[in-house]
């Protein structure tokens, strides 16, 4: 794709049997509407084929979903829509450009479902990303993402990501998974890390807001005066809260670090195991000096070391796990 391709609002559908590239200059932009552009790579299924788009190529799918599916490795500048992308590499990993002179996120969308058999990211190089929601496995490789905003882990429900989304359980590799994202993070579905480490921030900002949900019956925390305390149930983004809900589960075979920028919740059912240390940590980062960290600990933690702590402010953490061990 050497040139832009515009569609006034039509779909638009590149297949090919083998490789398909984006030089610098090459786009796809549906304008207007909700059509869907689909980009296919080694469309017959007999000779491979990969996607690689240098940097300042994009796809906008204006209201539309974006589809992007290929054999070996995909190599992503920029995929943006308001609505649903889904990436898909069967036999290789999907990558970010290593040469970023232009927008260095790689996907703006609600909702992100990316599949890969060889990595999602790198440790050096993460996908980043503007999402609301997302799920994905990394297969043999591992899985890191930086995201703007405030994210969701798990529970996507869209008609152009199913059966995919609901065979699909929050985020799973083989490698280490580290996602970030400078809003709230909430976890309703797994994350499993089967040969390595899980690492889950909430990055912290100066920006703090009283959150008034207060903590669930049978779990109130004597605060002097006989009655509750705030318990992070938001999910606002000018609150970096991290909740595990849902019955969800964080695993790692190594290390589990969990920090959240202002509050943190694991909550009844869920559950975090580790297979050597457990870091859950709030307030990490401390941007808002002054302003103490509230930790609920509802749900079940099993680790040989567990290290739970907040920073230098005055802190409340609750434990009344189901489960501890």
């Amino acid at each position: 794709v050497n040139a832009a391709i515009t569609s006034g609002g039509g779909a638009v559908t590149l297949l090919a049997n083998n490789n398909i590239t984006f030089n610098a200059v090459g786009s796809i932009d549906t304008e207007s509407g909700s059509a869907t552009v689909t980009i296919r790579a080694d469309a017959d299924g007999t000779n491979g084929g990969g996607i690689t788009m240098a940097d300042g190529s994009f796809v906008d799918a204006t209201n539309g979903f974006i589809d992007v599916d290929a054999t070996n490795n995909i190599i992503l500048s920029l995929l943006r829509t308001t609505t649903d992308v889904a990436v898909d590499s069967t036999q290789g990993a999907i990558l970010d450009n290593t040469v970023e002179t232009h927008d260095p996120k790689d996907i703006i969308a609600a909702r992100a479902l990316l599949h890969a058999a060889a990595g999602i990211g790198t440790s050096l190089n993460p996908l980043e990303t503007i999402l609301s929601m997302l799920e994905g496995t990394g297969g043999t490789g591992g899985i890191f993402i930086d995201d703007m905003g405030g994210l969701v882990i798990g529970a996507i429900m869209s008609a152009n990501l199913a059966p995919a989304a609901s065979s699909t359980n929050g985020l799973r590799a083989r490698n280490t998974i580290r996602v970030t994202t400078t809003g709230f993070m909430t976890v309703r579905e797994d994350v499993v890390s089967t040969e390595a480490d899980v690492e889950l921030e909430a990055i912290d900002s100066p920006v703090v807001t009283l959150d008034p949900n207060l903590a669930p019956t049978g779990s109130e925390f004597p605060n002097g005066n006989g009655t509750q305390f705030s318990v992070v149930t938001d999910t606002t983004d000018a609150d970096e809260d991290f909740i595990l809900t849902a019955g969800a589960r964080i695993e790692g075979f190594t290390a589990v670090t969990l920090l959240a920028g202002d509050d943190l919740l694991i909550d009844l059912h869920s559950a975090v195991f580790a297979g050597t240390t457990l870091t859950i940590r709030g307030d990490h980062g401390n941007q808002d000096v002054g302003t103490g960290t509230h930790i609920n600990i509802l749900g079940s933690l099993k680790a040989p070391s567990t290290l739970i702590t907040g920073e230098s402010d005055a802190d409340i953490i609750y434990l009344r796990p189901q489960a501890l061990t």
